[in-house]
Order: structure tokens, then sequence, then C-alpha cells
């Protein structure tokens, strides 16, 4: 302890000194009052900023005895749902997945349950609000849940406080606190049951931009799928887990932290000709490139579908991975037009993974997701029939001419990735 003490004590001279040197260097500048400030600012901030980063980062993701909370339902050699009892519907856009789930909303008879990540005001919320309206003059159940870091605390807003006094059960999840270490645990989760016999499963939020401009992909699951349905039936429970003012939320199914990506990776491990990964955010951890590697080594062809366009830091950081990836030997395709939204895995041409989870480490790893695995060819096939589209050559990314300080540029993503 004695020599613990002696080398904090270092260190804050250290700190010290550097901060006298740095507060004299700006006073020596002649000009620029204004740019003076900010950095006189950014000075004092900076240190303390870093250090909860520091704590953030050695205790938020690193408990492993913390119990996670997933959702999913798995359908691989032991399968829930038999194929004959139920049916798939495919939708290659979030227009038309849209259209038909107000219909099949508008349809409803006893129940509607509806999870979104992002619940967003605009044209299609709207939408979908005035039938939910409808819906409780008619004595239909009406539950509507989402993040509350998502979607900016929904309780809030006076249309859902009104369909709220109307009888609707609100549930807000997790409300965060600044630089808490669980901020980043996040219920990512996109499903919609109605009348306990249709399940939706789509990759996009309640958002306008999403459903209209990216591209996105969704699953609907209709018939005999009770015991799928029980899979995602906690979502909507109520429980103590939750913003205050609204019904409340229990995920009932605790599973280890890191069991989805553990799932995926089993399925990567036993493919033995192709796998295809489309994921708008790419950013693994040791495991997961290590998975990977042993694929291309065994002979396997991956094939990594990603974003073109970018619009924020996560995307700069997925294009860090795919240069990565490429330089291991996986084939990378970057998906030029709208912006890449969908998630799936397609493994041998024989079993696929789909929903809201991105192939990165807070989806695989933290947060709580909603997906479907699934070795039936109704999904199989026009999944391949949707994505083979991206896999031509002029989408193709090349070796990229390595930069001097490129090692920098990776050291920083890899401390940022598990906060996007």
């Amino acid at each position: 302890m004695y020599f613990v003490s002696k080398a904090l004590n270092a260190v804050m001279l250290f700190g010290i000194i550097l901060r006298a040197l740095g507060v004299a260097l700006i006073l020596l500048m002649r000009r620029y009052p204004q740019l003076k400030l900010m950095l006189l600012g950014l000075l004092f901030i900076l240190p303390w900023f870093g250090f909860m980063l520091v704590l953030y980062f050695l205790f938020g993701s690193a408990d492993k005895t913390q119990k996670n909370k997933k959702v999913g339902l798995y359908v691989d050699k032991q399968t829930f749902l038999n194929e004959n009892d139920y049916k798939i519907d495919y939708y290659d856009s979030g227009k038309s997945f849209f259209e038909a789930y107000l219909t099949d909303i508008k349809n409803a008879k006893k129940c509607v349950e509806i999870y979104f990540y992002i619940f967003e005001s605009g044209y299609f919320a709207t939408r979908l609000v005035a039938i939910l309206f409808d819906l409780l003059n008619r004595g239909v159940s009406v539950t509507i849940s989402a993040d509350w870091y998502g979607s900016g605390n929904l309780i809030k807003d006076k249309t859902i406080k009104k369909l709220k006094m109307l009888g609707a059960k609100i549930i807000c999840y997790k409300k965060p606190l600044l630089f808490l270490p669980k901020d980043n645990i996040r219920c990512h989760a996109k499903v919609t049951i109605i009348d306990d016999k249709i399940l939706y499963l789509p990759s996009c939020n309640l958002c306008d931009d999403e459903i209209l401009k990216d591209k996105n992909i969704a699953v609907k699951l209709s018939g005999k799928i009770s015991r799928a349905l029980g899979e995602f039936a906690p979502l909507f429970a109520k429980g103590k887990n939750c913003d205050k003012g609204c019904d409340g939320l229990a995920i009932m199914l605790t599973m280890p932290n890191g069991f989805l990506r553990a799932k995926v990776l089993s399925l990567l491990s036993g493919a033995e000709k192709s796998v295809i990964i489309v994921t708008p955010y790419l950013s693994l951890d040791q495991i997961m490139v290590w998975e990977i590697s042993k694929l291309i080594s065994r002979g396997v062809r991956v094939d990594i579908i990603v974003p073109n366009k970018r619009d924020k830091i996560s995307l700069r950081i997925t294009k860090l991975y795919s240069e990565y990836l490429l330089s291991l030997g996986a084939n990378i395709y970057c998906a030029r037009g709208a912006f890449l939204h969908a998630k799936a895995v397609i493994i041998d041409n024989r079993i696929c993974q789909v929903g809201s989870a991105n192939f990165d480490v807070r989806s695989l790893r933290e947060a709580t997701e909603s997906i479907f695995i699934s070795s039936d060819n109704r999904l199989i096939a026009p999944l391949l029939d949707d994505f083979s589209a991206y896999l031509v050559p002029q989408n193709k990314m090349l070796p990229q001419k390595k930069t001097r300080f490129n090692f920098v540029k990776k050291g920083i993503a890899r401390l940022l990735f598990p906060i996007f």
C-alpha cells in the first residue's frame, strides 16, 4: 500500500505540472480570447472525463458475475416449432413490412403487444397510434414497451399519456444515469405480438428514416406459435426495472453474460462451406476474430456485408474491423445506396439468424436482443435472394493502403466500440 500511495502521489504531481504548463501556454496566446476560454475549460474538464471513462470500461463490462437479460427464439437442432404448423412471411424493406404490420394490427381482436428500441414520433408512429386508439375503443388490450435511452422517455409523450388514460399499458425500460457502468446495457429488441398468433421480428425501429430510407428486413410468423410467443412475452410483463410512472418491465429469461455470442459462435463453428454476415455495425472481440480466422483457415468462404454510407463514428469503427478481417482473408462487401440496417447470418445456406442483433460486441454480449434462428428454407431462400445482389465485384472492398498512424485509430476504436 505504501508504494501504491507513493505512485498515486507521483501521478497526481505529474498531472498538476502538466496542467500548469498547459495553462501557461494558453495564457501566452496573444489572440483568440474565445479559444483561450475553451481550451482552459477543456484542460480542467478532460481529466475528470477521462477518469470516469476509465472507470466505465473497467467496471462496466468486466463483471463476469453479472446476469444479462436476453430474449430469443432458437430454432436449430432442437426445433421449438413444427414447420407445418406455422407460416413465414419475409419482407425485404421497412415500408413493405410496415404496411402489412399496420393491416394486421388493425384487424386485431384480442391483444396487441409492441416493443421497439426506438419509438419515435413521425408519419408511421402517427398512423400506428391512430389505430391503437381505435383498438382501445373496441376493447382490445394494448401494450407499448420501449427502451428509455432509445425512445426519449416514452411516458412523457402527450399522445402516449392519452393512450394510457384509455387503458393501454405503457412500459419504459431502464432509465440511464450518466457514466454508470450498466447504462450501456440496453434493451435493443424489436418485437410485436398480435392476438397470440402473429409474431413480427423486424430489424428496424419505429422511426420514419429507418422505415423509408434504410435497407431493413422483417420476419412474420403466424399460426400455431404459442411456444415462440412465450419466449418474448416477458418483454411485456410487469416489473420493477422501469422508469417512474410506468407499468414496468421484468425480463424473466436471465442468461449468463455472453450467451447470445456463444450461441452465434457455436453456429459459426459448424460452418462447412460458407458464412454470410449482414450487419450495419461491426465490432469484434478477440474470440470472435479468432473464430472467423479459424473458418477462413479451414477453407470456409466468409462474406461480410456492411454499409458503405457513413453517418456516425460507429461506421468508422465498422470500416476498421472490416479492413482487419479483409487482411485475414474474409470478403467484405460495401452495400451501396440506402444505409444497410438489416441484420442476418446465413450458414451453409441451411441455417440463418435474423432479428435485432448486430454482429458486434454490444449486441451479442451486453444488450437484450430479439432473434430468430431457423433452418426453414422458406426463410433462408428469400434471404439469399435478397442479399446475393450485394455480393458483386463492384461492391467488394479492396485492401487499403496502411497509414502511418493506423494503430492509433485502431486503439481508439477498440476503446470506444462498447459505447455505440
